[in-house]
Protein backbone atom coordinates (compact mmCIF):
# COMPACT_ATOMS: atom_id res chain seq x y z
CA UNK A 1 0.00 0.00 0.00
CA UNK A 2 1.61 3.54 -1.05
CA UNK A 3 0.35 6.29 1.21
CA UNK A 4 1.31 9.97 1.02
CA UNK A 5 0.08 12.80 -1.67
CA UNK A 6 0.19 12.40 -5.28
CA UNK A 7 2.57 14.18 -7.42
CA UNK A 8 1.02 14.33 -10.52
CA UNK A 9 3.63 16.63 -12.20
CA UNK A 10 6.43 13.97 -11.18
CA UNK A 11 4.45 10.69 -12.17
CA UNK A 12 3.68 11.93 -15.67
CA UNK A 13 7.53 13.10 -15.70
CA UNK A 14 8.65 10.03 -14.98
CA UNK A 15 6.52 8.34 -17.81
CA UNK A 16 7.56 10.64 -20.07
CA UNK A 17 11.16 9.95 -19.42
CA UNK A 18 10.22 6.17 -19.53
CA UNK A 19 9.04 6.62 -23.18
CA UNK A 20 11.93 8.93 -24.23
CA UNK A 21 14.85 6.85 -23.09
CA UNK A 22 13.19 3.64 -24.33
CA UNK A 23 11.41 3.78 -27.83
CA UNK A 24 13.66 3.14 -30.72
CA UNK A 25 13.00 6.72 -32.69
CA UNK A 26 12.91 8.23 -29.42
CA UNK A 27 16.76 6.83 -29.05
CA UNK A 28 17.73 7.78 -32.95
CA UNK A 29 17.05 11.30 -32.26
CA UNK A 30 19.06 12.49 -29.27
CA UNK A 31 22.79 11.82 -28.88
CA UNK A 32 23.08 9.67 -25.60
CA UNK A 33 26.68 10.42 -23.14
CA UNK A 34 27.79 8.98 -20.12
CA UNK A 35 28.56 11.73 -17.87
CA UNK A 36 30.97 11.07 -14.51
CA UNK A 37 31.72 13.00 -11.36
CA UNK A 38 33.68 11.71 -8.36
CA UNK A 39 32.21 11.25 -4.90
CA UNK A 40 33.09 13.28 -2.14
CA UNK A 41 30.80 11.80 0.89
CA UNK A 42 29.37 15.55 1.08
CA UNK A 43 27.97 16.53 -2.41
CA UNK A 44 24.66 15.14 -3.07
CA UNK A 45 23.51 17.65 -6.15
CA UNK A 46 25.06 16.88 -9.57
CA UNK A 47 24.36 18.56 -13.12
CA UNK A 48 24.89 17.16 -16.84
CA UNK A 49 26.87 19.79 -18.90
CA UNK A 50 23.56 19.60 -21.57
CA UNK A 51 21.20 21.23 -19.22
CA UNK A 52 20.03 23.65 -21.97
CA UNK A 53 19.47 20.64 -24.67
CA UNK A 54 18.80 17.84 -21.87
CA UNK A 55 15.78 15.86 -22.88
CA UNK A 56 16.22 12.49 -20.81
CA UNK A 57 17.81 10.25 -18.09
CA UNK A 58 18.51 6.51 -18.96
CA UNK A 59 20.56 5.69 -15.87
CA UNK A 60 22.52 6.60 -12.64
CA UNK A 61 25.75 4.63 -11.17
CA UNK A 62 27.13 5.16 -8.36
CA UNK A 63 30.73 2.77 -7.86
CA UNK A 64 28.99 0.37 -11.17
CA UNK A 65 25.58 0.03 -8.68
CA UNK A 66 22.55 1.03 -11.00
CA UNK A 67 20.72 3.76 -8.45
CA UNK A 68 16.71 3.95 -8.32
CA UNK A 69 14.72 7.09 -9.35
CA UNK A 70 12.54 7.82 -5.84
CA UNK A 71 14.95 5.67 -3.65
CA UNK A 72 18.50 6.84 -4.19
CA UNK A 73 18.00 10.41 -6.27
CA UNK A 74 15.51 12.80 -7.01
CA UNK A 75 15.84 14.77 -10.40
CA UNK A 76 14.87 17.83 -12.09
CA UNK A 77 13.46 16.96 -15.21
CA UNK A 78 13.74 20.33 -17.41
CA UNK A 79 17.73 20.29 -16.94
CA UNK A 80 18.47 16.86 -15.59
CA UNK A 81 20.33 17.55 -12.51
CA UNK A 82 20.36 15.03 -9.87
CA UNK A 83 20.12 15.03 -5.81
CA UNK A 84 21.34 12.44 -3.83
CA UNK A 85 18.77 10.98 -0.88
CA UNK A 86 22.49 9.94 0.70
CA UNK A 87 25.61 11.69 -0.47
CA UNK A 88 28.10 8.98 -2.83
CA UNK A 89 31.45 7.83 -1.31
CA UNK A 90 34.41 9.45 -2.00
CA UNK A 91 35.97 8.53 -5.25
CA UNK A 92 37.49 8.82 -8.63
CA UNK A 93 34.58 8.96 -11.30
CA UNK A 94 32.47 6.85 -9.66
CA UNK A 95 29.11 8.58 -10.30
CA UNK A 96 28.06 8.02 -14.08
CA UNK A 97 24.96 9.67 -15.71
CA UNK A 98 23.98 8.41 -18.55
CA UNK A 99 21.31 10.77 -20.50
CA UNK A 100 19.94 11.50 -23.85
CA UNK A 101 20.07 15.30 -25.19
CA UNK A 102 19.40 17.00 -28.44
CA UNK A 103 17.83 20.00 -30.07
CA UNK A 104 15.95 18.66 -32.46
CA UNK A 105 13.51 17.31 -29.83
CA UNK A 106 12.96 13.17 -28.44
CA UNK A 107 9.70 12.58 -30.23
CA UNK A 108 7.89 12.35 -26.84
CA UNK A 109 5.87 15.08 -25.27
CA UNK A 110 4.02 15.98 -21.71
CA UNK A 111 0.94 16.98 -23.71
CA UNK A 112 -0.97 16.17 -27.00
CA UNK A 113 0.99 16.04 -30.42
CA UNK A 114 0.76 18.75 -32.75
CA UNK A 115 -0.66 17.79 -36.12
CA UNK A 116 0.83 21.03 -37.95
CA UNK A 117 3.96 20.80 -37.75
CA UNK A 118 6.49 19.62 -41.17
CA UNK A 119 6.41 15.60 -42.12
CA UNK A 120 9.71 15.30 -40.60
CA UNK A 121 8.64 15.57 -37.37
CA UNK A 122 6.65 12.66 -37.23
CA UNK A 123 5.96 10.44 -35.67
CA UNK A 124 5.03 12.09 -32.40
CA UNK A 125 4.10 10.56 -29.10
CA UNK A 126 1.68 13.31 -26.85
CA UNK A 127 1.16 12.05 -23.26
CA UNK A 128 -1.84 13.03 -20.85
CA UNK A 129 -1.54 11.95 -17.15
CA UNK A 130 -5.37 11.83 -15.20
CA UNK A 131 -6.40 11.07 -11.56
CA UNK A 132 -9.30 9.11 -10.53
CA UNK A 133 -10.01 9.55 -6.57
CA UNK A 134 -12.76 7.45 -4.60
CA UNK A 135 -12.91 7.21 -0.83
CA UNK A 136 -13.17 3.71 0.49
CA UNK A 137 -14.03 4.29 3.91
CA UNK A 138 -16.57 6.05 6.04
CA UNK A 139 -15.49 9.53 7.15
CA UNK A 140 -13.44 10.49 4.46
CA UNK A 141 -9.95 8.54 5.94
CA UNK A 142 -8.91 6.90 3.24
CA UNK A 143 -9.20 7.30 -0.62
CA UNK A 144 -8.24 4.54 -3.79
CA UNK A 145 -6.59 6.62 -6.66
CA UNK A 146 -6.26 5.18 -10.29
CA UNK A 147 -3.82 6.78 -12.52
CA UNK A 148 -4.48 7.04 -16.56
CA UNK A 149 -1.65 7.79 -18.92
CA UNK A 150 -3.25 8.19 -22.11
CA UNK A 151 0.13 8.24 -25.08
CA UNK A 152 -1.45 9.51 -28.31
CA UNK A 153 0.44 8.32 -31.48
CA UNK A 154 0.37 10.82 -34.50
CA UNK A 155 2.04 9.73 -37.65
CA UNK A 156 1.53 9.46 -41.57
CA UNK A 157 2.26 6.17 -42.08
CA UNK A 158 0.13 2.89 -40.90
CA UNK A 159 2.58 0.32 -40.32
CA UNK A 160 4.70 3.01 -38.22
CA UNK A 161 1.64 3.27 -36.57
CA UNK A 162 1.33 -0.44 -36.23
CA UNK A 163 4.66 -0.94 -34.66
CA UNK A 164 4.89 2.00 -32.52
CA UNK A 165 1.64 0.99 -30.59
CA UNK A 166 3.75 -2.64 -30.20
CA UNK A 167 6.24 -1.06 -29.03
CA UNK A 168 4.85 1.41 -26.15
CA UNK A 169 2.63 -1.55 -24.70
CA UNK A 170 5.65 -3.74 -24.71
CA UNK A 171 7.98 -1.17 -23.03
CA UNK A 172 5.56 -0.44 -20.55
CA UNK A 173 4.64 -4.06 -19.75
CA UNK A 174 8.38 -5.15 -19.79
CA UNK A 175 8.59 -2.53 -17.08
CA UNK A 176 5.67 -2.45 -15.24
CA UNK A 177 6.72 -2.72 -11.91
CA UNK A 178 10.01 -0.57 -12.50
CA UNK A 179 8.31 2.91 -11.59
CA UNK A 180 8.50 4.88 -8.36
CA UNK A 181 5.50 6.67 -8.63
CA UNK A 182 3.27 3.54 -9.22
CA UNK A 183 3.33 0.20 -7.97
CA UNK A 184 2.63 -1.21 -11.05
CA UNK A 185 1.37 -0.24 -14.70
CA UNK A 186 -0.70 -2.00 -17.39
CA UNK A 187 -2.69 -1.21 -21.06
CA UNK A 188 -6.03 -1.06 -20.37
CA UNK A 189 -7.81 -0.01 -24.40
CA UNK A 190 -5.70 0.35 -27.64
CA UNK A 191 -8.09 2.58 -29.74
CA UNK A 192 -8.91 2.86 -33.32
CA UNK A 193 -6.80 4.59 -35.74
CA UNK A 194 -8.24 7.93 -35.99
CA UNK A 195 -7.27 9.97 -39.63
CA UNK A 196 -7.16 14.01 -39.59
CA UNK A 197 -5.97 16.18 -42.00
CA UNK A 198 -4.91 19.89 -42.78
CA UNK A 199 -2.95 21.93 -44.65
CA UNK A 200 -0.26 19.77 -44.06
CA UNK A 201 -1.52 16.49 -45.14
CA UNK A 202 -3.17 13.35 -43.70
CA UNK A 203 -2.27 11.92 -40.15
CA UNK A 204 -3.13 8.70 -38.54
CA UNK A 205 -3.40 9.08 -34.73
CA UNK A 206 -4.24 6.12 -31.76
CA UNK A 207 -4.84 6.09 -28.76
CA UNK A 208 -3.11 3.93 -26.05
CA UNK A 209 -4.85 3.81 -22.57
CA UNK A 210 -2.50 2.58 -19.90
CA UNK A 211 -3.45 2.30 -16.05
CA UNK A 212 -1.48 2.19 -12.76
CA UNK A 213 -4.36 1.32 -10.20
CA UNK A 214 -4.98 1.00 -6.92
CA UNK A 215 -2.79 4.26 -5.06
CA UNK A 216 -4.00 4.32 -1.56
CA UNK A 217 -3.57 7.49 0.48
CA UNK A 218 -4.52 7.50 4.28
CA UNK A 219 -5.35 10.95 5.57
CA UNK A 220 -5.11 11.60 9.55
Amino acid sequence: MTTGIIDLADTASEFVNFLRSNLTDSQNRLTFVSQYFSGDDSETDFTPTNTASWKCLDYVKVGGTTQSYGTDYTIEWTTGKITFITAPVTGVNNIEMKYGYGTSGAMVYPDMPRTDVIESSYPRVGVTTTINTEEVSVGGQAFKSDLRFSVLIATEDSQELDDLTKEIREEVLNNRKGFYNVRFVYPTNVADVIITENESGEKLGRIIEFLAPDRYEILS
